[in-house]
């Protein structure tokens, strides 16, 4: 009677994963993706002016970083 009662507990617990498996590997293997719309260059490719900003210098063009640069590769860093 136990031994019965348990072939039921296991039955009734793996057929639904077994079912599953079954129906869930039964679709497409490669979905389409959706198309990707058409590159359009930008009419402006200049980079945007800064509100404020006195000119657009390069990074580290600046007097006081230049310094800074010069002093700590004299130091041996």
């Amino acid at each position: 009677m136990l031994r019965t009662a348990t072939r039921r507990v296991v039955l009734t617990a793996a057929l639904p994963l077994i079912v599953g498996g079954v129906l869930g590997c039964s679709g497409p293997d490669n979905p389409k993706l959706a198309e990707a719309p058409v590159y359009t260059p930008p009419a402006n490719v200049e980079p945007p002016q800064i509100p404020g900003r006195k000119s657009a210098e390069p990074y580290g063009s600046n007097k006081k970083y230049q310094e800074l640069m010069e002093k700590q590769a004299n130091q041996g860093r």
